[in-house]
């Protein structure tokens, strides 16, 4: 009796264990790439002025970051800034926005909530 529950502890325990490390794979972010001016697309307006991306309802990390990664591969836009709200007010951030003139007028502060 006391084997068994310690092979069920053990087992429950470790998938546990691994749904953890699968839920911290899908939610890690998506790095900054930066845009090069010779690979804007000529059918695109390139600008200073980001885009504030506020995931809403139907969305999640995972989606917009499926997303953002996207855009950086084809050279449409670039992860600049990522700012956390905690349910409490607290702000966190990652990256850094200067203006930077690379940027497509599509560039995102991604806003987490």
């Amino acid at each position: 009796m006391k084997k068994s529950l310690k092979i069920a502890g053990i087992s429950i325990g470790s998938l546990i264990l691994l749904a953890f490390g699968i839920q911290g794979f899908l939610l890690r972010g998506t790095p900054g790439q930066h845009l090069s001016p010779q690979n804007y697309q000529s059918n695109l307006e390139y600008s200073s002025i980001p885009t504030l991306l506020i995931p809403g309802w139907g969305g999640s990390t995972i989606t917009y970051n499926k997303m953002i990664k996207y855009y950086q591969q084809k050279n449409i836009a670039q992860k600049v800034l990522t700012i956390w709200v905690a349910p409490n007010g607290r702000i966190w951030t990652e990256g850094d926005f200067h203006g930077q003139k690379e940027c497509l007028n599509s560039s995102f502060i991604y806003l987490e909530l």
